[in-house]
């Protein structure tokens, strides 16, 4: 295209509910609770003049714009707008936006200009599904000091300049417009993509940089968390040193009883739990079982990282005979929320601690305990260390001294080794028994059908 550079056109789209869901009511009103939200139709006619500009300019962008409730702010809605062309999207949503009239989205559609900057032209529908009053446009145009277009079937960049078609009754008009413009199109002037898969993928690389940032932090995140563990035995050193001086060195006798206290804990635990129930619901030997998870069983005692265990916990999933689709989201999840071993050493050590220092726990303080273990497990990081932090909400649950840590501080590093064994040997067993249930589930459908 000769005689202009590059644009930026802004794309304007309203959010209806899909007429599909739309119900008649007992009272003969319209039901809209199971209205899905959707693009207007006559909109998506918009989005695809708006890109197929863009396409047609070199160094030009297409980007859309949308006013709206705060129920338009959702996932499937945005990838829909980005998979249709445009580069980026700009949203107003709030609920103070529900239910405007022509004037009040033709001003929130200004805001949205005003902010993204230099934008060329405004590529609207020629009204919305809703209730077609076809005034935005106008009202938009008005409000942005431009020239405007409406009913255009054909729209074309020369120059400065836009060369629009309007078919009338018994002609067809073309006027130029200068740019910047308003331009309202009908549904004849582009046919809307229908987007494919390289489309939707494309909208979800489109949202690359904040996933990137996310995933950054992250990473930052588990670097500190590594630091922290590198330097934590000197803290350690630090805060035993004040234990042991007051206690005398015999303290550090019970932490071989504690240690094989926590690890029979555990064992009994993967052996009666789950053993029990492969058996019972995936109707499979404990020892396959086993057998079939010892990989990944060695890897997490040396790592003692459950995240880490994870790409070696699939595969042996996979050896178990457990599907892809099941593993791939039972044992993600299970890394996240299924701590047992955790929960386990938690316990333990707080019981420990507080024989330690002569205190006498009731039965209420050992309940608290347990449910407190529980829940803070959930809550985990899946990192090696982890456990002994969160070990302190533990403690204050029940009003035992923080500073006990320190004592089990010191052998955490065996201790976690332990407990991450059991925490992906747990996950294993949820995604073998949930395959097991989802393949019986199959063969009743299969064999109704039949």
């Amino acid at each position: 295209m000769k005689g202009r550079l590059k644009m930026k056109i802004a794309a304007a789209f309203k959010v209806v509910p899909d007429d599909q869901d739309i119900k008649v009511a007992g009272d003969r009103t319209l039901d809209y609770s199971k209205a899905k939200n959707t693009i207007s139709v006559y909109d998506l006619n918009a989005l695809e003049v708006a890109a197929q500009l863009a396409a047609e300019v070199e160094g030009s962008a297409a980007v859309a714009i949308t006013a709206g409730p705060a129920s338009i702010d959702e996932a499937k809605l945005k990838k829909s707008a980005l998979a249709r062309g445009v580069d980026e999207l700009f949203m107003t949503a709030d609920d103070a936006c529900a239910g405007m009239d022509a004037k009040a989205t033709a001003a929130e559609l200004a805001k949205l200009v005003a902010q993204i900057g230099d934008v060329d032209l405004v590529v609207c529908g020629d009204g919305s599904a809703d209730n077609y009053a076809q005034q935005v446009d106008v009202q938009l145009a008005c409000k942005l000091g431009w020239p405007v277009v409406n009913a255009a079937t054909k729209v074309t960049c020369k120059g400065d300049v836009l060369e629009v078609e309007r078919t009338l009754e018994d002609a067809v008009e073309v006027v130029e417009v200068a740019l910047p413009a308003v331009v309202s199109v009908t549904p004849d002037a582009a046919e809307p993509r229908i987007p494919g898969m390289k489309d939707i993928l494309a909208a979800g690389k489109k949202a690359q940089p904040v996933a990137d940032f996310v995933n950054g932090m992250s990473e930052v995140c588990i670097k500190i968390m590594h630091m922290i563990i590198t330097i934590a035995p000197f803290g350690v050193f630090g805060l035993i040193t004040p234990v042991v001086a007051t206690n005398g060195p015999d303290i550090l006798l019970p932490l071989l009883k504690l240690i094989l206290v926590a690890y029979l804990a555990m064992i009994l635990h993967m052996v009666v739990v789950y053993s029990g129930m492969v058996k019972a619901i995936a109707k499979m030997g404990p020892l396959t079982f086993f057998k079939g998870q010892v990989r990944a069983m060695t890897f997490a005692f040396a790592s003692a990282s459950s995240v880490g265990t994870l790409p070696i916990n699939m595969e042996c999933s996979e050896k178990l005979g457990v599907r892809r689709e099941v593993s791939s989201f039972v044992l993600p999840l299970g890394a996240t929320i299924n701590m047992d071993g955790t929960a386990i050493y938690q316990g333990v050590c707080a019981i420990f601690i507080a024989q330690v220092f002569g205190i006498d726990l009731t039965i209420g303080q050992q309940c608290v305990i347990v449910m407190t273990a529980v829940l803070s497990s959930i809550g985990t990081a899946g990192v090696p260390g982890s456990g002994m932090i969160m070990l302190a909400m533990v403690l204050q649950s029940v009003g035992l001294p923080v500073e006990g840590i320190a004592l089990v501080a010191g052998v955490d590093r065996v201790l976690d080794m332990m407990r991450t064994v059991v925490n992906i040997t747990g996950d294993q067993s949820a995604a073998v028994c949930v395959d097991s249930l989802e393949k019986r589930k199959e063969a009743r459908q299969a064999a109704k059908a039949a």
